[in-house]
């Protein structure tokens, strides 16, 4: 079973975007993000890669959503998306 990254909806989620491409190297895993809109939680596709206590996610696919936009640091309408875009992220929950 894949893993399901909540974002807190009191503290949101911490991210950073990574330019070490050597990370697109290593072998990653499904899973989702669960990130609160409103009163509704919505899930996205993603990747994940878990190294030295350290969690990266990477999207699968584009959302025009704003929460998934921001999280990836995308623009409206997912301008600029990439599957290569990785990000690095602290303060989530599992599911």
């Amino acid at each position: 079973m894949s893993k399901i990254f909540v974002a807190n909806p009191q503290k949101g989620l911490k991210c950073r975007d990574i330019s070490d491409v050597n990370l697109l190297n290593f072998e990653w895993t499904d899973g989702k993000l669960k990130i609160r809109d409103m009163s509704n939680w919505k899930y996205y596709d993603i990747k994940y890669l878990e190294i030295n206590g350290d969690t990266y996610l990477k999207p699968v696919k584009g959302y025009n959503c704003y929460n998934f936009e921001s999280t990836f640091n995308f623009d409206c309408y997912c301008e600029g998306f990439t599957t290569d875009k990785i990000i690095r992220i602290d303060g989530f929950e599992l599911e």
